[in-house]
């Protein structure tokens, strides 16, 4: 009897345990969003996709882009984790990624400023101009 009400207590610390560490990892994990603001001002049609720098997630899914063909003002809402790193690329259609901006058309190229924090926030205004080799 007394070995089952020790199971018993220990087993509830146990649970209490894990149930506190399971909502520190899903608060950390929280939804958000995050809105990319880009005008593309190269003349040439372009595509743009973002990196999770964090995980592996592309926005759209990989191999695919979300085409630049004026010189509009676009917004690009992602759904993503709280504080989750992620990066734009860009380059122009038909370059086979060679003419680019920011992270480029796989997301591992080198970018001083093309990366951002999701917080619930929008990025100031990205202008696409002068693609990089």
């Amino acid at each position: 009897m007394r070995t089952m009400r020790a199971m018993g207590f220990f087993a509830g610390i146990f649970f209490a345990i894990f149930s506190v560490a399971s909502i520190a990892v899903a608060t950390d994990a929280a939804a958000e969003t995050i809105t990319f603001r880009v005008q593309h001002l190269d003349g040439r049609v372009g595509h743009i996709r973002f990196f999770s720098m964090d995980r592996q997630v592309q926005w759209p899914a990989p191999g695919q882009g979300y085409p630049l063909r004026d010189y509009g003002v676009h917004e690009y809402r992602l759904s993503c984790n709280r504080n989750e790193r992620i990066c734009y690329g860009a380059w122009v259609l038909g370059s086979g990624g060679n003419l680019y901006w920011g992270a480029g058309i796989h997301g591992n190229n080198y970018c001083a400023n093309c990366c951002y924090t999701c917080h619930g926030n929008t990025t100031q205004l990205i202008v696409l101009h002068g693609s990089r080799r």
